[in-house]
């Protein structure tokens, strides 16, 4: 999915600091067993993908951890595992699951579906064991995953880049035709290249504009009238010439650059990075894509694990408000999961000081989020997480292709593409 590509991008740069403990690296075919021969009994083993413990999981999700090793005796080593794509660590994970009993808490990324473990009976059900379960957002509880951090994309605009194409008015909330208007309005003010974030707001909603997938009847609908019309139009808009030429990105967009990739939900980091005076900016919570938008990354227990029950204890102390209360307070990025904290963090200096936009953008997304206006991709199935890679990166190879199609070409292109998606939904 490009979307989902998108946001491990966006994740890139939020580098922080590596963590508090020693981690092993991915073991080789030849070294795991060595790895797992090194373990002593009661030594809890955390899979997770090693970009994403570099880059968010060492900083916020190890507090708990470090507490039952340093207060409680407990002993927790995280497994590193390497992998190109979030894809390649879900095939690494499931060898070193066949492989040993050594595995008892599996890290999925943000946005990574974990419906997969619960289907092949990996995923232990976690109703009896941890009823903290119940302070969770409704949305995001579930028996077989918990939800470590939750991040929603905000959108922000430079109000001094509107009022210069004459858009003054107050904006507090914009849907997709409003933003596409002022968009449109932005191109036509002087000639423009081409950007990936013009054609990434193009195609966003692309499967639910068009009906893409009918999950309940089991149904992939692309090869049709309306589809091919948008895809031959969009192409033949990206190589005419109404543009300069083809870029990765506009340096003078009226979406701020340097703020576009903040949690809506912890934005003090904008106020270290954007040279822009807040309040020549405008906070809006996300505009495309409702049902990607609250994204999660989390973990689910190995019910075959030899220590599973040290997992389950990590997960008990880590949605403990103390440390939910922390995600907030330390990490400048990251939203704990527990609604039990919510009027806590009102409290916090952290939030008492903020800019007051700051804190209106976040009590609107948690709104939002109460009312069920944000799905979360951790909930879809493997098979739907799948499909909406397959159904993007095609479609960006499609659109950004060269090559003369007619449009029955297209017409083809797209049936061979809805076909191969339909194998995926049925195997």
């Amino acid at each position: 999915m490009k979307k989902m590509k998108w946001v491990l991008q966006i994740i890139v740069l939020l580098i922080v600091s590596v963590g508090l403990m020693g981690c092993e690296e991915d073991p080789d075919n030849k070294d795991r067993q060595a790895f797992i021969e090194s373990l002593t009994e009661d030594e809890m083993v955390v899979v997770v993908w090693e970009r994403a413990y570099q880059q968010y999981v060492a900083s916020t999700e190890t507090k708990a951890a470090y507490d039952l090793m340093n207060y409680e005796g407990v002993s927790i080593r995280y497994l590193l595992v390497k992998a190109e794509t979030p894809g390649e660590y879900y095939e690494l994970v499931n060898e070193l699951l066949y492989q040993n009993e050594s595995v008892d808490l599996i890290h999925l990324p943000f946005g990574n579906p974990y419906q997969a473990y619960v289907d092949n009976g990996i995923a232990m059900d976690l109703t009896d064991a941890i009823p903290e379960i119940a302070n969770i957002y409704p949305d995001l509880q579930s028996p077989y995953y918990i939800p470590a951090t939750i991040w929603v994309f905000s959108t922000v605009l430079d109000r001094i880049v509107l009022e210069n194409l004459g858009i003054e008015e107050e904006i507090e909330a914009l849907d997709r035709d409003g933003y596409m208007a002022i968009r449109e309005a932005w191109l036509e003010s002087t000639p423009r290249y081409y950007t990936k974030r013009r054609y990434q707001e193009e195609v966003a909603d692309f499967h639910t504009r068009f009906s893409v997938f009918d999950l309940e009847n089991r149904q992939v609908s692309l090869a049709k009238e309306e589809v091919v019309s948008y895809v031959q139009d969009l192409r033949n808009e990206i190589h005419s010439d109404q543009y300069l030429g083809i870029q990765e990105e506009e340096p003078n967009d009226f979406v701020v650059q340097d703020a576009e990739h903040i949690n809506g939900l912890n934005t003090e980091r904008l106020g270290w990075i954007s040279p822009h005076d807040s309040d020549d900016l405008i906070f809006l919570p996300p505009v495309f894509e409702p049902d990607q938008a609250l994204l999660t990354d989390g973990y689910v227990v190995n019910r075959f694990g030899k220590n599973k029950e040290i997992a389950i204890r990590f997960l008990r102390k880590y949605l403990e408000d103390e440390n939910q209360i922390s995600i907030y307070n330390d990490s400048y990025s990251f939203y704990p999961v527990s609604r039990q904290v919510e009027e806590e963090i009102y409290k916090l200096d952290e939030f008492v000081y903020r800019h007051e936009k700051l804190k209106v953008l976040q009590t609107q997304i948690l709104e939002n989020i109460k009312q069920g206006l944000y799905a979360s991709p951790s909930n879809q199935s493997f098979e739907y997480w799948l499909m909406m890679q397959g159904l993007y990166a095609r479609l960006e190879e499609l659109v950004y292709d060269e090559e003369y199609y007619t449009r029955d070409d297209l017409e083809a292109e797209l049936k061979a593409l809805e076909e191969r998606l339909y194998l995926i939904l049925i195997e």
